[in-house]
């Protein structure tokens, strides 16, 4: 399901690693991503659900999801669809699971 990949540290075998992906995303593509963007997860289709490092408040980013094809106006315009990271793993982790999957791992 896409958007339930996470990067880690120790994907470089890979090619996802954490670094490996900021360096692609932020130095390497066409429409590169602010630099306070955090790539962790990609959607399968070339964006990235990102932690906004400038919303920084105590050690709680907010989450946004950035689209590698659309030109914004301004960094305002990038959706913010979690308030943190928990949050994030509440909704898309754990609630999109459970619209497809049962508690015990069978199909709905």
């Amino acid at each position: 399901m896409a958007g339930t990949e996470v990067y880690s540290l120790s994907d470089e075998a890979e090619g996802n690693s954490l670094d490996s992906i900021f360096e692609f995303e932020h130095y390497e593509v066409e429409n590169p991503m602010p630099v306070n963007f955090l790539p962790f997860s990609p959607d399968g289709k070339g964006n990235h659900y990102c932690l906004d490092l400038a919303g920084n408040s105590d050690g709680i980013c907010p989450i946004v999801f950035w689209q590698h094809d659309f030109e914004y106006d301004s960094i305002d315009a990038v959706e913010v669809c979690n308030d943190s990271f928990t949050d994030w793993i509440d909704e898309v982790m754990i609630e999109w699971t459970f619209e497809n999957y049962n508690y015990d791992g069978t199909e709905k």
